[in-house]
């Protein structure tokens, strides 16, 4: 059954998933076996590849008592991730593939694996243990950028990128070794090196000389630009958004100081992806790389909200990001996701993006729950002062939707999770309380493209954004609430 498996996995290879859904179930469980953990954190790359794929990018489960957890979910891609307990990564990353239940217990300075993957995560840990988590080594490659010349930087890179790809190599020799795997470790590596030599050419010691070397240039091109076997690795999609960004930055370094100064407005840093992505970047990579720069873009408008000059900005601009919408992405998951994007900072009506998140209770809750109802949505942290001074009028507004069909939703963007439930239990506060450690980078907050706070969301019991810049407690919303209310 195993090795059936594996033959059908390598066969389909990854291309197949820019259109194919396997809707296997996947399991990841285990035990953890460290003193006073409460909960374990399952992560991924947050990405757009991830996003169009409904891939989850960032669960927290709370530990039973004796110390397990379960954590199950559709999955169309091999899904990577890595593991917290409490505030303590968990080494490696993690592979798991479509429909596979694998079982991983945690120990002090130990993590066990059990379950069809367990050998390609433990090589995983291995191979990191290696190339990443030696103090020296990783001291080494730390300091690579601010140390070494444009030459030496080239000559270290490639020396690890080919003992990693030896050390590869010799696993790819064993019976254990699926095709889906090596494809994304060495993509890991390949793209990976890719990035490290182009951003050197900005942030280096030899800042913009790098790519004045031949040698330099043939390295970076040498890795392939479009490869659809590496859209399940996470630096590949990075990879998507740097080439673009750092090959424009050579492009200023090398213009006159007055063209420095006006060289950064976004547009014209899209408009050159755009050549970038026609030149180097083809089918299913190139939908991604037009649909990150396109994204960046909406999140640039969304960023100007509420400046004099917005209206004006956004009407200019979205015609621009429309059209280009509209004439280069096909793929119909790009699309839904890229026009919610834009229909969101336009102002027209999406449906919310579902989420599940760890409550002050201890519980996995998730924005489906509450399924006909109306959703007044705060987004905050206990860090912000003009969050925390909207608290009293929240809960006066709480109190005159008492008891209609409504329900206050708190997102915190914290961090630590002790010291927000302390904050929430010392001030009583009331409603669903809910917790996003990734902060601005957290999935949910990436999906709702929260770039301040306080922000605030009202859906309707459609499920639908009415509003995605309502008014805070102390603006009083009651009103739109009442007529969000008054619909069926």
């Amino acid at each position: 059954m195993m090795l059936n498996k594996r033959l059908r996995l390598a066969i389909l290879g990854l291309a197949g998933f820019a259109s194919t859904a396997f809707g296997s179930r996947t399991v990841i469980f285990g035990h953890v076996a460290i003193p006073d953990a409460q909960t374990v954190k399952i992560s991924s790359n947050s990405n757009l590849w991830s996003k169009i794929h409904n891939i989850p990018s960032d669960v927290e489960l709370a530990l039973t008592d004796s110390g397990n957890y379960r954590f199950e979910f559709d999955c169309s891609a091999p899904y990577i991730f890595h593991m917290k307990v409490d505030d303590a990564w968990q080494f490696s990353n993690k592979f798991v593939t479509p429909g596979d239940s694998i079982r991983i217990d945690v120990m002090e300075d130990e993590l066990r694996f059990e379950g069809l993957d367990e050998t390609h995560n433990m090589f995983l840990f291995n191979w990191e243990r290696k190339f990443f988590l030696d103090s020296a080594v990783r001291a080494e490659y730390n300091s690579s950028w601010s140390r070494l010349t444009p030459r030496e930087f080239l000559e270290y890179w490639s020396t690890r990128r080919t003992d990693q790809l030896i050390y590869l190599n010799s696993y790819f020799q064993t019976d254990s070794a699926s095709q889906l795997f090596m494809n994304y470790l060495r993509s890991e590596i390949d793209y990976t090196y890719a990035v490290a030599l182009l951003q050197y050419s900005w942030r280096g010691k030899s800042r913009g000389a790098a790519v004045d070397i031949p040698e330099f240039v043939d390295a970076i091109m040498s890795i392939p630009q479009s490869n659809t076997q590496a859209l399940m690795c996470g630096t590949y999609l990075h990879y998507l958004n740097v080439l673009p960004k750092c090959l424009y930055n050579y492009e200023v370094y090398h213009m006159d100081s007055f063209a420095q100064k006006t060289a950064y407005e976004p547009m014209k840093q899209f408009t050159f992806a755009l050549e970038v992505i026609d030149k180097y970047f083809s089918n299913y990579p190139g939908e991604l790389a037009t649909a990150i720069a396109l994204e960046q873009q909406v999140s640039f408008l969304e960023m100007g909200r509420g400046r004099i000059d917005f209206e004006q900005t956004l009407t200019s601009r979205f015609e621009i990001l429309n059209r280009e919408f509209e004439s280069r992405i096909h793929n119909p998951a790009i699309q839904q996701y890229i026009q919610n994007k834009l229909d969101l900072v336009k102002g027209n009506p999406i449906s919310a993006s579902n989420f599940r998140l760890l409550s002050v209770n201890g519980d996995s809750i998730s924005l489906s729950d509450f399924a006909g109802k109306v959703v007044y949505l705060d987004f905050w942290s206990t860090y912000c002062a003009p969050c925390v001074a909207e608290i009293p009028s929240a809960i006066e507004l709480q109190k005159q939707f008492e008891k209609k069909d409504i329900v206050f939703i708190n997102v915190a963007l914290n961090y630590n999770l002790d010291e927000w439930k302390q904050f929430i239990r010392s001030r009583e506060l009331q409603g669903v309380h809910l917790i996003a450690r990734g902060g601005f980078a957290s999935d949910v907050a990436k999906a709702y493209d929260v770039t301040s706070i306080p922000r605030y969301y009202l859906i309707g019991k459609d499920g639908m954004i009415i509003n995605a810049q309502a008014p805070r407690p102390s603006l009083h919303p009651e009103e739109l609430i009442e007529s969000a209310l008054l619909e069926d």
